[in-house]
This record gives structure tokens, sequence and C-alpha cells, in this order.
């Protein structure tokens, strides 16, 4: 009787299936630009531990908000004495027994409730809350610091990338060109109306131009990895963009951005709300060497086998506490911290002076990538032009190949430098909304 053999069976449902490991290999996960943005904000070791910072500063401050609360305390204890002490007294009557005295009980409860309720502290406890409150806010600044940068590195990795994908197209249209005069050389030296020495320049000319696709395609590859970088993501995975250079165009008053820079970045903010953090810390010191009253009461139970009634005992009055010699330490203290509060400053105007340049030079390179945008919106349409007209008069004879080199090099020139002109229009678009700290308003007309 015939009977198939189990592995052949096994093998030819393995050659038939299709190779669903390498079909998931191949598939690629497309970002657009804010997709890109959103994932790296998550992955970012960075982003993450200035998140962690916040959320214990928030602590700090749910810490010190209830600076005018009282505070209750209960303590409570049981002990047991095994052995009890005694003591052994002379008569009271001669020719009588001594009489011993035993001391304390076995069981013994105590129980007792403290209160206390600041009733004047002279600020220490709101200048301490108002610290906590501004260091949350200063960690706001620092994150929003983290994400613009991050956002701007980003966008800059995602045009580079979106650019050099175009580039291999430029590199491609130029092979094609190379190609076709490769085509028309080889034709009019098959029919005598040429030499070979035009053949072999095409020839050469599309061996260069097919080195420089080669090199564009492994560019891709180089911006592909910086970009999985930047994302923090698997360097194996297989990624994609969806974009393009399509920004609207805008009319900007470089005196308006500085002025919104100074008001929005976040590193100017931040060091406000730490100039304010060293003021409060001034407060603070100088309220801790004045005086302080607080209301204290506590109430006391005492419980043991001998007593025939439990004993209450309770208490209130007022605690007053005032510093009057600490060996000027507190006079030190506030010098460092008005010392802290100086150097605060001259950052602060440092750092104001930077913003301003910063805003000033991504606003003129911006306009520039605009003006060049403008310049070039014919010129692509114009070489392409020159090319067709060239390669009819080469055709007829009308021109030298070098003439036809020199049009086609027109031409690439063109498209590169239009698509380095959108590029660095992209770029500087993202980099001018880092340096003033908010989204560039999209221009109504």
């Amino acid at each position: 009787m015939f009977s198939l053999n189990p592995w052949l069976v096994l093998l030819f449902f393995a050659l038939l299936c299709p190779p669903i490991g390498f079909a998931q290999q191949d598939v690629k996960t497309i970002f657009t630009l804010t997709e890109s943005i959103q994932l790296a904000e998550k992955n970012n070791l960075q982003i993450r531990s200035v998140k962690e910072k916040l959320k214990h500063s928030k602590k700090e401050q749910r810490i010190a908000k209830p600076f005018a609360m009282p505070s209750v305390s209960f303590t409570g204890n049981y002990t047991y004495f095994g052995e009890l002490a005694k003591n052994v007294l002379p008569p009271f009557v001669p020719g009588a027994d001594p009489v011993e005295i035993t001391f304390g009980a076995h069981h013994n409860l105590q129980a007792g409730l403290a209160f206390k309720q600041p009733l004047f502290a002279s600020g220490r406890y709101l200048y301490t809350y108002q610290s906590a409150k501004l260091n949350v806010q200063a960690a706001e600044e620092e994150l929003k610091i983290k994400q613009k940068q991050l956002s701007f590195d980003v966008a800059q990795a995602f045009y580079g990338l979106l650019a050099t994908m175009e580039f291999v197209k430029v590199s491609q249209s130029t092979v094609d060109l190379a190609k076709q005069q490769l085509s028309i050389s080889q034709k009019l030296f098959d029919s005598g109306a040429s030499t070979n020495f035009d053949v072999l320049r095409a020839k050469v000319q599309l061996a260069n131009a097919e080195s420089e696709l080669i090199r564009a395609k492994n560019a891709i590859l180089i911006a592909k990895d910086a970009f999985k970088n930047l994302l923090n993501i698997n360097q194996q995975d297989k990624v994609g963009i969806r974009g393009n250079f399509n920004l609207p165009k805008v009319q900007l008053d470089l005196h308006q951005l500085v002025q919104v820079a100074t008001e929005n970045r976040p590193e100017l903010n931040q060091l406000s709300y730490l100039e304010q953090i060293k003021k409060k810390e001034v407060a603070m010191v100088k309220a801790n060497a004045r005086p302080s009253l607080s209301l204290i009461s506590n109430y006391q139970l005492d419980e043991n086998e001998k007593l025939s009634k439990m004993n209450r005992i309770w208490n209130i009055g007022l605690s007053l506490n005032y510093p009057i010699f600490d060996g000027l330490v507190t006079k030190a203290k506030i010098q460092r911290t008005e010392l802290n509060i100086e150097q605060l400053a001259l950052q602060k105007e440092q750092t104001e002076d930077l913003v301003k340049f910063e805003v000033r030079s991504a606003y003129l390179k911006l306009m520039e990538a605009q003006t060049l945008i403008e310049v070039q919106k014919e010129t692509i349409e114009q070489a392409k032009e020159g090319v067709r007209l060239a390669n009819l008069q080469y055709e007829n004879g009308l021109i030298t190949s070098v003439q036809l080199t020199d049009a086609q090099l027109a031409l690439t020139q063109a498209k590169v430098s239009r698509l380095l002109s959108l590029r660095d229009y992209a770029v500087g678009h993202a980099n001018l909304q880092k340096a003033i700290g908010v989204p560039i308003k999209k221009d109504k007309s």
C-alpha cells in the first residue's frame, strides 16, 4: 500500500506557505513629524528624569501646604511588671512586725493626646510653602526646556531625512539624463556624426552620476539611524516618514519676536522662579530668627489594677520661642543667599542676551530661506526647458556634449539648491519656534 512520507509533506507545506517571518521584517512603521516628536518625548531618558523630578517637587509642595493647620498626636503604651519593688518599714508600734510596702502595679496602661496649633510664626510656614510652589514651577519650566530642544532636534532629523530621500530622486533623475546623453552620443557615433570622445565622456558622466546615487541611498540609511537614535527605538526597526516641505509663508516682525521670546522662553522663566525661591529663602532665614507662638494642650490617661478610678490629666498653655543670639549664623546665611540672588540676576541677564541673539539669528536664516524659495520658483522649470532644448541641439549637432553637460548640471544644481532651501526653511521654522518659546502664528493673509 502506498504511503506518504511525513517529512515530504512538511517540506511541501513549508515551500507552499509564505515566509511569515521575513514578511514581518519588511513591515515599516511610518511616522509623521508630530508622531515622531510624541514618541521621542515618551522614550527620551532626560525628559523622563525631569518628569520624575517634577513629581518629587509636587510631593514637597503637598508636604508644605498645611502650614497653618494644627497637629494632633496620640501616644499609648502598656507595661507589665513581673516583680514589683518592695520596701520594709520599721514597725510603728514597739514589738509589732515590720511593715512591707509594694510599689507600683503589675498592669500599667497609659494613653495621651498632644495638640499644637501655631498662632504666629513670623511667616516661616508661609514662606516654606511658597518656596515649594515656586520649585514646582521651576521644574515645569525645566521640562519645557527639554521638550522644546528635543522637538527641534527631532524636526531637524525629520526634515534632514526627508531631504535625503528627495535627494535620491534628484540623483536618479541625473542618472536618467546621463543615460539619455549616452544613448544620443552612441547614436551619433554609430551614424558617424560624432567621435568616440563624446561616447566616452557620456559613459564617465553616467558612472559619476551612478556613484552619487549610491552615496545618496547610503545617506538615507545614515539619516534613518540618526532619526531612530533620537526616537530612542531599536536600530533594527524598519521605519519611514510621511511629510513634506509645504510650510506656510510667514510675515514676521523681529522686534515683536524678541519681545515674545523674553516673555515665553522657559530658560528665562526658570531663572525668574529660581531667583524668587532664593528671596523666599532669605525671608525664611529672617523668620527663623523672629519669635513664634503656639497653643499647646495635652490630655493623659493612667490606669492600673490598684487604682479605684482612672487618672485623667489635662493641661493647656502657650509656647513662646524667641531666639536671642545664634552666633551670627543667621546673618551669614542671609549674606550667602543674597550672593546667590545676585549670581542668578547676572545669569538671567546673560541668558536674555543669548535669547535675543538666537531669535535674531533664527529670524534671519528663516527669511533667507524664504527669499531663496521665492527666487527659485521658476528656476527648475527654466533649467528643464534648457535641457530639453540642449538635447535637441545636440542631436542635430548644433552644440557640443560639453554644452549639453552644462545644461544638465544647471538643472541638477537648481533642483539641489531648491531642495536645500526647502529643508533650511523647514528647519529654520522649527528653530525660530524654539527660539521664541511658542509656536509661530500663521500669516492670515
